[in-house]
């Protein structure tokens, strides 16, 4: 109302609107497919060393992205995911330097993702945008193991955590991403085993909000 009045008087006067300064947010749902591999090793030697195989799985999260600016060309999300991980392995345990058998290896893994990060979004056209995004991730493990048939006792797994680097296009309410994960440990806090769980992701957006 202050504007008006001053437009019809001809008034000089400045205007101190802070609309621009207020938060704007997406949600997104984010359903996509896990390509990952996992291998686990013994520090103390040979025998229990496991390199499983590459598998598929799905995945399902929830995206809530935050902006500064209606510009909306940098932006902060949070991105709880639901992901897993089931693999077998036979693989050879060497008993002394002359002796050895076989035995097989199964990992159990499941986790709630928490990935933190930020996006740089690029504007192709009125509905078409590109980004890149970089993440912080901690894991929280459900319920995981890595099983041993025989010689060794169930190892429950308990993750650390890793960064993610990602690249999409955005149209409309739809997107798709590329995502890619550095290693990350299955068996932090156990001095005696290292892993590696390597993780590349193909996710689909439908923005709800």
């Amino acid at each position: 109302m202050f504007e008006e009045f001053n437009n019809e008087s001809g008034s000089d006067y400045t205007s101190y609107n802070t609309s621009d300064k207020r938060l704007y947010f997406n949600v997104t749902v984010k359903p996509g497919i896990n390509f990952s591999s996992f291998e686990f090793e013994n520090s103390i030697g040979n025998s229990r060393s496991v390199n499983f195989d590459n598998k598929t799985s799905f995945r399902l999260g929830a995206e809530i992205e935050l902006y500064t600016t209606k510009a909306k060309t940098w932006s902060i999300f949070f991105e709880p995911t639901y992901q897993s991980y089931n693999a077998e392995k036979d693989f050879v345990i060497f008993v002394n330097p002359q002796v050895q058998t076989e035995s097989r290896a199964i990992v159990d893994y499941k986790s709630v993702e928490l990935p933190l990060g930020i996006k740089y979004h690029i504007p192709l056209s009125s509905n078409t945008t590109t980004f890149l995004s970089a993440a912080f991730i901690s894991d929280i493990a459900i319920n995981s193991t890595i099983q041993f048939d025989q010689g060794t006792s169930d190892k429950d797994i308990e993750s650390g955590t890793n960064f993610m680097l990602g690249a999409g296009l955005k149209f409309k309410d739809y997107s798709i991403e590329a995502k890619y994960y550095t290693s990350r440990s299955l068996t932090k806090g156990d001095d005696d085993f290292s892993s590696d769980y390597n993780t590349f992701a193909i996710v689909l957006g439908y923005s709800i909000l």
